[in-house]
């Protein structure tokens, strides 16, 4: 199970947005990053599609981590829910 710091999930973000604006993501920021957050290995590349791999992988895993936090959340809330008592007469035309 993966954890994130909202500075990583920052930074996850940045990528994505740089990419999503047709520039390309430094390849040593992305690789350190991935290495850190995924406990991976890999070498720096200079591979465009490689880098953008890396990236929406990066990007994945922050939105199943998001998820997981939701989640968590929703089970841990136990305010009740307000009901809807009064019901409103609706007159049909």
């Amino acid at each position: 199970m993966i954890n994130m710091t909202s500075d990583d999930i920052k930074l996850i973000e940045n990528f994505q947005k740089i990419m999503e604006d047709g520039y390309y993501v430094a390849s040593e920021d992305v690789t350190r990053a991935y290495n850190r957050i995924l406990s991976a290995n890999v070498p720096p590349t200079n591979c465009g599609s490689c880098i953008r791999r890396r990236v929406n992988e990066l990007v994945m895993e922050k939105d199943k981590f998001k998820a997981r936090l939701k989640a968590e959340e929703a089970k841990t809330d136990k305010t009740p829910k307000k009901r809807n008592t009064r019901k409103k007469n609706v007159k049909e035309d």
